[in-house]
């Protein structure tokens, strides 16, 4: 916004006409502004504070008659809906997801309709978090991208990366707070006996296992048999032994934010080691000798796909036309990450059989514009959708961490690459 005001490129009253804000909203626009020219010294005038406005509606939660947390239906149109809910429909089909809730597919539209009209006014929204969302979080990335794709086809618009990654912060968000609670966490608390710091712990550590886990068993430390109940992890004020397998966390009485923070990384460890363990155990079936290679003759993206796509057709895994669907993919915005690695793969699961093509160049190869040296060619069945989302989901989480990578780029044979990748996934030193 800065920047348009500062080039002259100011929204007008005109741009704007079509939308109505609580007043609440503007308000709380108007602070904002205030702040932004303060800081920046710049006259923002009433049709940019009313874009500011859109954008607190659509986006906060107000209490009262709209506890639910439903958008202003005034703010989308039944166009926005039908994109918001074909969107949510695929991502909930293609990544085996639960149903998306009705307030996020409300939200999702009113972010849709807002993204149309900057595409008609020509309005650059450039996003600095790109490439941070792109390294850190590529597989809710990557349903941003399917998500844009229903966007494209319905519009006839072109979506940036920059607004990608916008989509990403709302799927991310809303799956973040409302995770699949199928592999919950066991959790066990051990507290110290006095006063009330026992429920006390208790509680902040179920606020910060929310629907990833549950506390099965609260008791005193001196109480606590290892025996006593299965469980995944152990949240305890003194050093208990624990069965083999169970992660141990030790916290003050008081459990402090520091604490809290350990235990949140705690809970991603378990939940990660869980389908590390699972994934490695699918690996072999996925990568064959026949579908690693060491070398390729050409170290051009769109060359490498297609010599890759053409190799598996000929041993039936895919059809004609899947070297196309997966540069469209790439078309919408690289695969590419860390400089490293570029896992390509179609927005469809239109493979005849589940396949992991990996190649490990000495040279690196152009994609887009990054090099990379290693490049995992994903395949996906119909019928094989859920476990190789697990797969994809592992392998992106453990790939992005640049030590992995490098540290896979030095096999020289397939038993050495699979066993690396094994260990990788299961969070192993290798």
């Amino acid at each position: 916004m800065e920047n348009r005001i500062s080039l002259g490129l100011a929204i007008s009253d005109e741009d704007l006409g079509w939308a109505e804000v609580s007043d609440i909203s503007q308000s709380s626009a108007d602070e904002i502004c205030s702040m932004i020219e303060d800081a920046a010294d710049i006259d923002i005038n009433s049709a940019e504070r009313f874009y500011i406005a859109l954008i607190v509606e659509i986006n906060a939660r107000r209490c009262g008659d709209n506890a639910r947390g439903l958008v202003d239906q005034t703010l989308v149109t039944l166009g926005d809906l039908r994109i918001a809910r074909e969107a949510a429909d695929l991502l909930s089909w293609t990544y085996c997801l639960d149903g998306f809730s009705e307030e996020f597919i409300q939200r999702f539209a009113a972010h849709v309709h807002l993204l149309l009209r900057r595409m008609e006014l020509g309005m650059e929204v450039p996003n600095p978090l790109v490439e941070t969302v792109k390294a850190d979080y590529p597989f809710i990335y990557d349903m941003a991208v399917r998500a844009a794709e229903v966007i494209e086809g319905a519009s006839g618009c072109i979506v940036s990366e920059d607004e990608i990654a916008f989509l990403a912060f709302h799927i991310g968000g809303y799956l973040s707070q409302d995770p699949r609670r199928g592999n919950r966490i066991r959790c066990v608390v051990l507290y110290l006996d006095y006063c009330e710091l026992g429920s006390a712990l208790v509680r902040r550590v179920d606020e910060v296992l929310g629907n990833r886990g549950e506390v099965v068993l609260a008791e005193r430390v001196a109480d606590y048999s290892p025996l006593q109940i299965a469980c995944d992890l152990v949240v305890t004020t003194a050093h208990v032994d624990v069965p083999s397998g169970v992660c141990e966390l030790i916290v003050g009485p008081m459990m402090s934010d520091s604490d809290e923070r350990r235990l949140f990384d705690c809970v991603e460890d378990v939940l990660r080691e869980r389908r590390g363990h699972s994934t490695a155990a699918m690996l072999r079936n996925f990568i064959r000798p026949d579908l690693v290679r060491f070398s390729v003759p050409t170290f051009e993206r769109e060359e490498v796909i297609r010599l890759l796509a053409a190799d598996c057709e000929r041993k039936g895994l895919v059809g004609e036309g899947f070297a196309d669907e997966v540069l469209e993919r790439e078309r919408l915005s690289p695969t590419a990450f860390n400089n490293l690695v570029a896992i390509p793969h179609s927005l469809h699961p239109s493979a005849m059989q589940p396949f992991l093509y990996l190649v490990i160049s000495e040279q690196s190869i152009t994609w887009g514009e990054q090099r990379v040296s290693l490049v995992l060619l994903l395949g996906i069945p119909p019928h094989e959708r859920k476990s190789f989302m697990n797969l994809y989901s592992d392998l992106i989480s453990a790939l992005a961490d640049p030590i992995n990578a490098s540290s896979l780029l030095k096999s020289a044979s397939y038993e050495e690459a699979i066993a690396k990748l094994e260990g990788i996934i299961r969070h192993e030193r290798v």
